[in-house]
């Protein structure tokens, strides 16, 4: 048993994980731009993979402790995650929604996904502005 578990009981264990993990972290990579931009990598990762409330419900607790730890404000971090993780559900491979689209459509996933190249670099553009000029989201 975790020693932490005995003491606080399983969501305690969870809530010390995720701290723990997130100093981990947050003490490999200096300044908070490298980390946001790994911060993006891993959620449009994992939104590749996973629908939106789970990806959330996982991600969330570490998030929110490296982001207070880097001084993020978690408005801006609830809205970079909400983009980033969007932005997996319609890339490759996985993306569900590429299957939606396809499907009514009537065409392949693969042309889809080459109309889809201008939204790409719009949704990444707007991702840049959300993550690395905080007065985008909180004005």
């Amino acid at each position: 048993m975790i020693p932490w578990q005995k003491r606080e009981g399983y969501p305690g264990a969870f809530a010390a994980a995720a701290t723990a993990s997130s100093a981990t972290i947050a003490g490999l990579i200096p300044p908070s731009i490298p980390l946001i931009l790994l911060l993006n990598l891993i959620m449009v990762t994992v939104g590749m993979f996973l629908d939106l409330p789970a990806a959330i419900l996982l991600l969330g607790p570490t998030f929110v402790a490296i982001g207070n730890a880097i001084g993020l404000d978690l408005i801006q971090l609830g809205i970079m995650m909400a983009v980033n993780l969007s932005m997996g559900l319609f890339t490759p491979p996985v993306g569900t929604t590429l299957f939606i689209a396809a499907a009514i459509s009537r065409d392949r996933v693969g042309a889809v996904v080459r109309e889809l190249w201008p939204f790409y670099l719009v949704a990444i553009t707007v991702l840049a502005l959300i993550s690395f000029v905080p007065a985008f989201t909180l004005y």
